[in-house]
C-alpha cells in the first residue's frame, strides 16, 4: 500500500524537483518498488513533464465561441426546447459528416492530406 501511494505521489508531481523527491521515496521502498514506474518513459506518466501548449488545433477557446454562436436561436427558448433543438441540430450535423466520410476515397480526410501534401 505505501509503493502504490508513493507511486501516486511521484505521478502527480507538477515541477522536476518534487518528481525527483518523491522517486527517492519510491526507491527507499525497495529495489524493485520504482520499476513498474521507469517500465514506460517518464514523460509520459508525471504531471511535471506534460506540456500545457495544445496539441490540436482544434483544442481553443474558439470551440465554444463557434458553439455558443452556432446555439444562439436555441438559447432563447425554454430549457426543454432548448435541449431538443441542440439534439436535433447535433444529429443533423452527425448525419452530414458521416455522409462526407462516406466519400473518402481513402482512410484519411480530405483536409488532412491537403495538409500533408
Amino acid at each position: 500500500m505505501n509503493i502504490k501511494i508513493q507511486f501516486w505521489n511521484c505521478v502527480r508531481s507538477t515541477f522536476v524537483e518534487d518528481f525527483d523527491l518523491q522517486i527517492q521515496g519510491l526507491k527507499a521502498l525497495g529495489p524493485t518498488s520504482s520499476n513498474d514506474l521507469f517500465a514506460t518513459h517518464v514523460q509520459h506518466c508525471s504531471k511535471e513533464y506534460f506540456k500545457a501548449t495544445s496539441k490540436c488545433d482544434v483544442v481553443e477557446n474558439n470551440m465554444e465561441e463557434a458553439f455558443n454562436g452556432w446555439i444562439v436561436e436555441a438559447r432563447a427558448k425554454p430549457i426543454i426546447n432548448m435541449l431538443e433543438q441542440i439534439r436535433i441540430m447535433v444529429m443533423s450535423r452527425m448525419t452530414i459528416k458521416r455522409n462526407w466520410v462516406e466519400k473518402w476515397r481513402t482512410n484519411i480526410s480530405s483536409r488532412a492530406l491537403e495538409k500533408l501534401e
